[in-house]
């Protein structure tokens, strides 16, 4: 026998049963698609390889590299090549990309199924930073517009930002900033800056008896209120000043302290917190990245501090830390199980407080970690797995809220955090099917079943009669699907009439809504504290705000920049007028372009009417709103410049038919408007933002 002829391989021996059964070395019935092994233990796949038609190892088979997977894959490609090649036509591959769950899936199936949203993602840096936003989150939807207007976009935010630094730090020109040495502790330099111990006392109770414990309702005034008691030395020689912050128990338990300063910042410093109370609260976060605390009283701090910070983080440069914080919430209130504060909660009542304050806790969890999802275009934190919508059941009514008014609100946020995270999960997670119009039905149906009708929001003259717990669920569900039709337009391209009329429609629902609630806190407060009222407000609708004013002014400058068929003669070519009493959003007519301009500015500019002058006041002296504000007036003079840029453009070329225009005149157009608009709009990046 030759060396060839003994260098032959045996013929390999056939393997029937599946992988699963083979490694684990069980007896396989060799069922399929599955197996009777496979299916008892609710495994995904049962993979056979008995049809493959590669030699492979018995480790190559049974390891846990995705070399099967991979193969499997190939052997479908061929076989729909063999199917191409002898029919004649094209064969599409879309097995990964299902748009609708499938209960029976074959065992030729692969993987999860992928959403086609997962790869629309923008890598932002800045000030050293790099962080990367997901679908709906509005950075994405504006750096979606295009690379010209992204660099006016930046330049607008870089005119915008110095002004705003100027406003956080003139904010605590006034306070008396300790000069304390290198190795003073952070306590210390802490009670230099903390007002008497009475006063603390009266902001505590202050804080039970206004907005933020009727909204939140997270702590228990007794227990706080004893807690400050024993966490807070007093000089033996003056009963009134605070000399040291300790953990009463000897624990390391700090958080009991800071959710008094949290307390004190909400109350008297309108939630802007002195830089001592934020190097207490940084020292706490990084004792928690050492010790991993778990205390009740962390995330009862992490819910307030999430609400006093989130609302104010638009720049890129602080999404981490707002990132992190609601990381630090959810890893805390899961590892107490909160989710089931009843069972293991139960007769601690001394020790933690009412069993309400922790199922609320656990609520406003899921709560941040849907907005900061939604803001960041990221997936949920926590999964189905810690989220269970039957345990939710027994918070429908507790020892402490027996009235109809506290039961609505809980139902109202419970079915919220259901659907937001169908939402979210249908958008931002990568195994889902991106089924943005079953997530528009969803939160649709949401609001028409459990909110009053959207009228009494958008009117002032009814938005007296509103709970303003309302507009904590209202407001992101309009956001939502203002962002999802920006998503239906600029990522998958639809054309159909109602999505870009749903931008619209849903766009000045939002903004009704922002400039409403701005006014009616303020007019309800009635002057007594007219800048934490204004506060107050803000917690509740600037995220919306920031978002409607930089996905609708994107919207209008993409419009205008951009010589789409059928619009060449003129931009407006609607005919259809906006309606704020209703949700519904025509399907045959466009709005006209020209009239949503014009109601647009109109809805922000009921903030500057003279009759408001008195609210006008508390404006300047806010540097969120201030730079909300700042942004758009910018976006304002440059979308008129912009306008301008357009008409010119038009002006310029000339065409025979107004229906269709050639590539070449398209380009030609497209080069005069930027030409023309950077032209007319280089003297406004020298002024500053109060100057517009």
């Amino acid at each position: 026998m030759s060396e060839t002829q003994r260098a032959v391989k045996r013929r390999r021996k056939v393997v029937k049963s599946c992988t699963f059964c083979r490694k684990r070395k069980l007896k396989c019935d060799h069922g399929k698609p599955m197996c009777n092994q496979c299916l008892e233990r609710k495994l995904p796949h049962c993979l056979y390889t008995d049809h493959f038609n590669f030699q492979l190892t018995t480790d190559e088979l049974f390891s846990d590299s995705p070399n099967v997977e991979l193969i499997r894959r190939i052997n479908e490609l061929e076989e729909k090549l063999q199917r191409k090649n002898s029919d004649g036509g094209i064969v599409s591959d879309s097995t990964n990309c299902s748009s609708t769950p499938s209960s029976n899936r074959s065992s030729t199936s692969t993987g999860p199924r992928n959403n086609p949203l997962w790869a629309y993602r923008t890598f932002i840096q800045m000030d050293g930073q790099c962080i990367v936003f997901g679908p709906t989150s509005w950075r994405t939807t504006v750096v979606a517009q295009g690379d010209r207007f992204v660099k006016e976009y930046r330049r607008l935010w870089e005119m915008i930002m110095p002004e705003r630094c100027k406003l956080m730090s003139n904010s605590w020109s006034s306070q008396k900033m300790p000069i304390t040495p290198e190795e003073e502790c952070v306590t210390s330099a802490l009670c230099r800056e903390l007002p008497g111990y009475q006063e603390l006392r009266k902001s505590v109770e202050k804080f039970f008896d206004d907005d933020y414990h009727a909204m939140f309702k997270v702590l228990d005034k007794e227990k706080t209120l004893n807690d400050l008691e024993r966490c807070f030395i007093r000089c033996p020689d003056d009963d009134d000043r605070v000399i040291d912050i300790i953990a009463p128990d000897g624990d390391g338990n700090f958080c009991k302290a800071a959710l008094i300063l949290m307390i004190l910042c909400l109350t008297k410093f309108e939630g802007s917190p002195p830089p001592s109370f934020s190097s207490f609260f940084t020292s706490l976060t990084a004792l928690n990245l050492s010790s991993k605390l778990s205390f009740v009283e962390r995330s009862q701090f992490l819910v307030l501090r999430f609400f006093n910070n989130v609302y104010y983080s638009y720049v890129c440069s602080e999404a981490p830390q707002v990132g992190g914080m609601v990381s630090e919430l959810c890893e805390c209130s899961m590892n107490l199980g909160l989710a089931e504060a009843s069972t293991y909660y139960k007769g601690k009542e001394n020790e933690v407080g009412p069993l309400y304050t922790l199922k609320n806790v656990w609520l406003y969890t899921l709560y941040a970690d849907v907005m900061v999802a939604f803001e960041f275009g990221r997936p949920l934190l926590i999964s189905d797995d810690h989220f269970d919508p039957e345990t939710l059941k027994c918070y429908e009514q507790t020892e402490e809220e027996s009235g109809g008014f506290l039961r609505r609100r809980r139902l109202m946020l419970m079915k919220f955090i259901q659907v937001s995270r169908y939402c979210m999960t249908e958008l931002n997670s990568r195994s889902s099917s991106g089924n943005v119009a079953g997530a528009v039905e969803q939160l649709i149906s949401y609001i028409q079943e459990n909110l009053l009708p959207i009228r009494y929001y958008t009117s002032q003259k009814t938005f007296c009669s509103v709970d303003f717990f309302d507009i904590m669920v209202l407001g992101p569900s309009l956001g939502m699907l203002l962002n999802f039709h920006n998503i239906q337009r600029i990522w998958l391209n639809s054309p159909v009439t109602s999505v870009k009329n749903g931008l619209v429609k849903f766009g000045f629902l939002s903004l009704s809504l922002s400039v409403n609630t701005i006014l009616g806190v303020l007019e309800r407060d009635g002057g007594k504290d007219g800048h934490r009222a204004l506060h107050f407000a803000l917690l509740l609708v600037n995220p919306l705000l920031m978002r409607v004013l930089s996905e609708m002014y994107s919207a209008f400058f993409h419009k205008l920049s951009l010589f789409e068929d059928g619009l060449i003669k003129s931009i407006d070519w609607g005919t259809c007028a906006i309606e704020l009493h209703d949700l519904d959003v025509p399907t045959t007519e466009y709005y006209s372009f020209v009239g949503a301009i014009k109601m647009f500015r109109k809805i922000i500019d009921e903030l500057f009417e003279p009759s408001k002058a008195h609210l006008q006041v508390f404006f300047s002296k806010s540097y969120a709103i201030a730079t909300t504000l700042a942004l758009e007036k910018v976006s304002r003079t440059l979308f008129d410049r912009a306008r301008e840029s357009r008409t010119k453009a038009e002006n310029y070329c000339t065409f025979t038919d107004e229906g269709t225009i050639s590539q070449e005149t398209l380009n030609e157009m497209t080069d005069i408007f930027w030409s023309t608009y950077e032209q007319q709009s280089q003297d406004l990046w020298s002024m500053k933002p109060q100057d517009f």
